[in-house]
């Protein structure tokens, strides 16, 4: 039976006798199944704002992973009876939204495992139905989107993953009732999904930001071990090394306070990986399984499938952390300081024209804030043209520098030229090149305790000139003081210093800015105008006032300009 071949039932059982917090997940997880059993079965409902079936699909794969592991720990048959009709329910919708394949896609993952695991309870009419609605629902649609190569199995990212992942889980159901069909579509998947899976590269990040990242490893990760058990030959052609090292990147994006960095179109609230486990056994060790036990958000009955170590040895997550190919860095400094940066590129599926933006957190509390994701139902927010005209997407409202009051182009790319740690202090360099504006522009960043330094290179084309648009958008109360602007927050009171100099009048504010995840009331933009005549030089300190005199801010901020001015030279000559 898949995920628990051989005596992994038992095992399972074993593991809960004698592990105390495992045996409180249980108790959760069995709770949760004995109330699945008063609700209705599912129901297909479209999202509220979308023609879309996700959240239906999504529902759906959480009852079957509680319901099955419920029966695992309990062998009571009450959770396996549901767990069938929940997949007989399923198999009876009129359709699985084919228009949108990814409903399919987790449609078919999730009803493939109810049968794989409900199977033995089923009669053979039952059997005939679900194997039916995956054939006519999943395996013929998929089989003509890849036999025609549609957009999902040419593109690297999520749909790759997911939709690849959900039709490997569906060919493995039906490899004996539709033995031909289901062999061709495993072979095509197998293809297909080798795209997604080179697109961790070799650090392990992912350009769509950390929510995809987990959504699409989340899917990949169950097709690969049910693959591991079924088609161990398929198995063999894929290299996964880096998606066994993209938890890193799960990691590196998770502040202190637990929250997801929600540049692009990424979310706040933070999704778990419910299979840390498995990279684990395949690879992780236990740093892995220490993350597994840390990284916040709700336990998933698959951490007690695929359980870590993570004993022994404690690992403290590096003070800089970069993902040059995905275009993220991470810096921590002190118990709390935390910083994101962006690079990367402006065409990446989810990214907003962003590059060289930041989210700096301390002490708990969000000083520079991004807006996250937009409205996915607003018009044309997937398509290219209009996306760019959508308030969240632009880079107006995003913590870095545009041209002459412009967007960023789509052909903008950044890409970190240095980066290193010293004693308590992290620092990374950007490099960004957009061929549409008119300067070339290096960001370097250091961060000290509880002090933020930005410090921008801007180097004009040709000795033209133009007008730097420096914005920071932040998530505290924004104060306009005599000797300042500060920014107010439950982590105290942050002193935003230019040039060394607290200068009020130099600053606009904007707002608020719209955003789903801090709310639409929340977010304000700190925005100053800068002419740019020949090279020029912005150094920028964000620093807790309890700690931080003005006169140390600025020695961080020429710290950052020398360290800049050394590790970009080279690139412009």
């Amino acid at each position: 039976m898949l995920f628990v071949a051989g005596d992994g039932i038992q095992t399972l059982r074993q593991r809960v006798a004698l592990n105390a917090d495992a045996a409180q997940q249980a108790k959760t997880i069995v709770a949760q199944a004995e109330t699945l059993l008063t609700e209705e079965v599912i129901v297909p409902l479209f999202d509220a704002t979308r023609p879309i079936l996700l959240t239906t699909a999504r529902r759906l794969a959480d009852r079957v992973h509680v319901l099955g592991v419920a029966w695992f720990l309990t062998g009571q048959p009450r959770f396996r009876v549901r767990l069938a009709k929940e997949a007989l329910a399923a198999s009876d919708f009129e359709h699985w939204n084919r228009t949108h394949f990814l409903d399919v896609a987790e449609m078919a993952a999730a009803v493939s495992l109810a049968y794989e695991w409900a199977q033995p309870i089923l009669s053979a009419v039952e059997k005939g139905r679900i194997e039916a609605a995956i054939h006519l629902h999943a395996l013929k649609p998929g089989l003509s989107s890849l036999r025609s190569k549609t957009e999902w199995t040419r593109r690297a990212n999520n749909w790759n993953l997911v939709c690849c992942g959900g039709l490997v889980l569906a060919a493995l159901a039906l490899s004996k009732s539709y033995a031909a069909e289901a062999q061709e579509l495993l072979d095509r998947a197998i293809d297909a999904i080798k795209l997604g899976l080179a697109s961790y590269g070799t650090e392990g990040g992912w350009d769509e930001g950390v929510s995809y990242w987990e959504y699409g490893t989340r899917i990949a990760v169950l097709a690969l071990a049910a693959l591991e058990e079924r088609s161990p030959e398929h198995m063999k052609t894929l290299d996964i090394s880096g998606l066994l090292a993209s938890w890193r990147f799960g990691r590196a994006m998770t502040t202190p306070a637990g929250r997801s960095v929600n540049i692009g179109d990424s979310e706040l609230r933070t999704r778990r990986l419910p299979v840390y486990g498995w990279l684990v056994a395949h690879g992780g060790g236990a740093e892995t399984g220490q993350w597994q036990n840390e990284a916040p958000g709700t336990p998933h009955p698959f951490d007690l499938l695929w359980p870590g170590t993570g004993a022994g040895k404690r690992w403290e997550a590096p003070a800089t952390e970069i993902f040059n190919e995905a275009g993220y860095a991470a810096l921590r400094s002190g118990p709390s300081g935390y910083l994101a940066v962006r690079a990367g590129r402006n065409r990446s599926n989810h990214a907003h024209l962003d590059l060289g933006s930041f989210v700096y957190e301390n002490d708990g509390a969000i000083l520079v804030a991004d807006p996250g994701r937009g409205d996915y139902s607003a018009p044309g927010y997937f398509r290219e043209g209009e996306r760019e005209t959508h308030p969240n997407v632009g880079t107006a409202v995003h913590s870095t520098i545009r041209f002459d009051g412009r967007n960023q182009s789509l052909d903008a790319q950044a890409r970190f030229i240095a980066y290193d740690s010293v004693a308590s202090s992290a620092r990374v360099a950007v490099a960004i090149d957009d061929p549409a504006a008119p300067c070339l522009h290096f960001r370097a960043f250091v961060l000290e305790d509880s002090c933020l330094a930005v410090v921008d290179r801007i180097v004009p084309r040709l000795g033209g000139s133009c007008t730097a648009f420096w914005t920071m958008t932040t998530a505290a109360n924004v104060e306009c003081q005599h000797d300042g602007v500060h920014l107010m927050s439950e982590a105290g009171n942050y002193e935003l210093l230019w040039d060394g100099e607290g200068n009020v009048s130099a600053f606009s504010v904007h707002g608020p800015v719209a955003s789903i995840d801090h709310g639409n009331d929340v977010l304000m933009t700190l925005e100053r105008q800068i002419p740019i005549e020949g090279e020029s030089w912005i150094l920028a300190t964000l620093s807790r006032t309890d700690a931080y005199s003005d006169r140390r801010s600025q020695s961080v901020a020429e710290h950052c300009r020398r360290w800049l001015a050394q590790v970009s030279d080279p690139v412009l000559t």
